[in-house]
């Protein structure tokens, strides 16, 4: 038998109860422009904060740019592979150097007057700069950087130069999606829409299952929206929404139901050849296993950020306890960004992405054991 390496585990436990309070939250909050205006001054400018896909920025000269209120901030690989950030505005008269999306260059050219910069964010060369009396030093306007680090496969900013570092920021996040691996997988949609809501009221629609009942009645028969922990982690925060599973206030509850076949194994299957070995252990499910399934999970990464990690994974027994058994798994993702725009609107991109390898993600089992069959 093959031993297996133990990896680490996403945790489970629940995180102590966090005192919120039970006042009601005042509506000036969603509503009011200088309350938008502090969190503009006083939240945005001092979080980290998920500016986008590293993939989007794989090879040297590749750009994207992130928009958060009146700032824009440009990322650009290195020729030596390091991802840098920079204020996307031009020293000379802040002009906008890039406009908003992706893109590849050699060097940014403004389009006012000329300045040219490189992709490090120096100052190659002003126009007729020799005509400046007062001379143009060029190490004086450069680009200013934006903090910028990585993990999990995204690119993060930060505007505060005494904020602590990204990883120490992201607290427990880490431990609890680092297994999953989101480097290692392939985007398949990315969408962005604009909606008429408070950024803050979008987020809380994501942060409930409450409103299942009354907004998704046709969900009850895949999902368990009474049975959601919710835990705080300081400034994070968890929701465990089980899919694949019936809610309690559905007739079927306790039953693999045909809409569970059908849209978390024959749509999200993994290969053709796995489909069908799995799809017959599938047919075979007695109700109470149809209960071990968890997922998804939501987990908000910053103010306005958060990821699900939406998980349909079928296995067969562990190997640890025979040798003739076999892992199939089907892994997706979908995350999900709120960008204030007015105490009323905010944008908001959703982005979808799948484990591309076949592997095992060490991450919350939700797993289906049984005896391998031929």
């Amino acid at each position: 038998m093959v031993q297996q390496k133990e990896v680490p585990r996403t945790p489970l436990e629940r995180a102590p109860r966090a005192d919120l309070g039970w006042d009601p939250i005042p509506k000036g909050r969603y509503l009011d422009r200088n309350y938008m205006e502090a969190e503009f001054s006083d939240l945005w400018p001092r979080v980290w904060l998920l500016a986008g896909f590293e993939r989007y920025v794989a090879r040297p000269g590749d750009y994207a740019t992130f928009e958060l209120g009146g700032e824009s901030v440009v990322a650009v690989r290195q020729e030596g592979g390091a991802l840098q950030a920079f204020h996307n505005v031009c020293m000379h008269r802040g002009n906008r150097l890039v406009e908003p999306g992706l893109g590849r260059a050699k060097r940014f050219t403004c389009l006012f007057h000329g300045w040219r910069y490189g992709v490090d964010g120096a100052l190659d060369e002003a126009l007729d700069a020799e005509t400046f009396p007062q001379g143009c030093p060029g190490e004086s306007l450069d680009l200013r950087p934006v903090r910028c680090e990585c993990w999990g496969g995204f690119y993060w900013i930060n505007f505060d130069d005494r904020a602590p570092p990204l990883r120490e920021y992201l607290d427990v996040i880490p431990s609890h999606l680092d297994p999953y691996h989101f480097e290692e997988m392939k985007i398949v949609g990315d969408y962005t829409l604009e909606i008429d809501a408070n950024w803050k009221t979008s987020v809380d629609a994501f942060h409930e299952a409450y409103h299942i009942y009354g907004t998704h009645p046709d969900t009850l028969g895949v999902n368990d929206d009474v049975n959601v922990p919710i835990d705080c982690y300081r400034q994070h925060s968890r929701m465990l929404l089980k899919l694949a599973v019936a809610s309690p206030r559905h007739p079927d509850h306790g039953k693999v139901t045909d809409p569970i076949r059908e849209h978390f194994w024959r749509q999200r299957g993994s290969t053709a050849k796995a489909s069908k070995v799995v799809q017959r252990m599938f047919d075979r499910l007695s109700p109470r296993l149809c209960a071990m399934f968890r997922g998804p999970r939501w987990v908000w990464t910053s103010p306005s950020s958060t990821m699900l990690n939406w998980l349909t994974i079928f296995t067969t027994a562990s190997s640890r306890t025979s040798p003739s058994t076999f892992l199939v798994e089907a892994h997706g993702y979908f995350g999900i960004a709120h960008i204030p725009v007015s105490p009323t609107k905010c944008s908001s991109t959703s982005s979808i992405w799948f484990a591309c390898p076949m592997r095992r993600f060490p991450g919350p089992p939700m797993s289906i054991s049984f005896p391998r069959t031929n």
